[in-house]
């Protein structure tokens, strides 16, 4: 049995199977960002207004980083971009260990973001540009599955640290970064990180063939590209309350607990990825991309809306294994609708641009609810969480239907 579920990912491209390990190596040492709302509110006494506007600078931050990333990868390659952005992005975590409560902290966390940012696209383009239409699920959802297994140990082992040793969570994710750089520079060859890859003679989707032209030109005659990437920004909103309405929410019914409790929800949320992506993968792989999207709106729904009600730490565990399910979905699903809609040409713009776009949310998104929930009950936010992930829900399915409907008229038209 056990054979049978992971055989879906046997026979990737070998590059797949390098940025796998690498993202678990990473993964494994991601201690600052889960943190980052509690770090800002326990040691720099800021409020959730405050926190909310760090959070809309490191997500706007995002915007240039991406572009300038996206750029640099169809030019020079995305193994090169890659190594020098993470390695930059690493060392601004190195001076954090070592100065205590100061403000430059927030600062070098945004940095960090700026060079994270540039990685970004990198990272998406060596993956489309080493795989193709009919490999892209199981070669994206592994990379994530492997990632989850390190986020899985990552949050836990933070979440012990972090009252008595918040250096080391500083000096151990720089550490992990570096390392997972170290081996994408061993193991990834040149050829297949950029937009020259043997890959690209694969590409069966008209979307894929190369363009001489600019980016705009590139994506209006991609309508649905456009109209997918403005309803992801909804979901970006929705999804990044994980990391800011629920570490306050338990921060504030479990005080000195909140930190270890959370980082045990984060562990939560990497083992249901773990036990459960294989499996999602299976179930979903002959569904549409952008239908089985509009399924994890559903799942972000009803997991993120039971956290209206009263809650205890139970609640919190079953609405995160529930949300998980659709971060699964949309996580695998959405990098494969970017990349089936990709002119070769663009692969890093396009992955530099299109998430950009969608990321809007998760950058506007805690500073909207800071200002929500600095006057009313915490609880309350997630009713308009739940109203916007059915929403979000519904255009996807629609777009679903509106693609049907055209290769349906397409057949018949030929």
């Amino acid at each position: 049995m056990e054979t049978n579920v992971f055989k879906i990912y046997k026979g990737l491209p070998k590059g797949v199977y390098a940025i796998s390990l690498a993202k678990m190596i990473n993964a494994m040492g991601t201690f600052v960002l889960p943190f980052s709302a509690m770090f800002l509110t326990q040691n720099l006494h800021m409020s959730e207004k405050w926190i909310g506007i760090f959070f809309l600078i490191l997500g706007y931050v995002f915007v240039p980083s991406s572009l300038l990333g996206g750029k640099l990868v169809d030019l020079i390659g995305g193994k090169k971009v890659f190594i020098i952005a993470q390695i930059l992005s690493a060392t601004c975590y190195i001076p954090c260990a070592f100065l205590g409560s100061s403000i430059i902290i927030p600062c070098l966390l945004i940095l960090s973001r700026f060079f994270g940012g540039i990685a970004q696209p990198a990272s998406g383009a060596i993956l489309v540009n080493i795989t193709n239409e009919k490999n892209r699920k199981e070669s994206f959802a592994l990379p994530y599955l492997s990632a989850n297994v390190g986020i899985a140990i990552g949050p836990m082992l933070a979440g012990f640290l972090y009252n008595n040793y918040i250096a080391v969570l500083f000096l151990g994710d720089a550490f992990t970064t570096i390392l997972s750089v170290i081996f994408i520079g061993i193991y990834i060859d040149e050829m297949q990180s950029s937009s020259d890859g043997m890959q690209k003679s694969l590409c069966e989707n008209n979307d894929e063939i190369e363009e001489k032209v600019g980016f705009i030109k590139a994506i209006i005659k991609r309508p649905q590209l456009l109209m997918f990437s403005i309803v992801s920004i909804i979901y970006s909103f929705v999804y990044c309350q994980r990391q800011y309405i629920i570490p306050i929410q338990v921060n504030m019914l479990y005080g000195f607990d909140g930190p270890r409790l959370f980082g045990f929800i984060m562990s939560i949320n990497a083992i249901t990825v773990i036990l459960a992506t294989t499996f999602i993968s299976k179930i979903t792989k002959n569904l549409d991309s952008v239908l089985n999207v509009g399924i994890a709106g559903l799942f972000y729904a009803i997991g993120f809306g039971i956290l209206y009600f009263p809650v205890n730490f139970y609640i919190f565990i079953i609405s995160t294994i529930i949300w998980t399910f659709g971060e699964i979905i949309s996580s695998i699903n959405t990098g494969v609708y970017i990349a089936n809609h990709s002119p070769a040409s663009h692969v890093g713009r396009f992955n530099a641009i299109i998430p950009m776009i969608s990321g809007i949310g998760a950058a506007g998104g805690p500073i909207i609810i800071g200002i929500w929930i600095g006057g009313s009950r915490i609880g309350t936010a997630w009713f308009y969480i739940f109203i916007l992930a059915i929403i979000s829900s519904v255009s996807m399915f629609c777009l679903y239907f509106i693609e049907r409907n055209q290769l349906v008229n397409a057949k018949k038209g030929s």
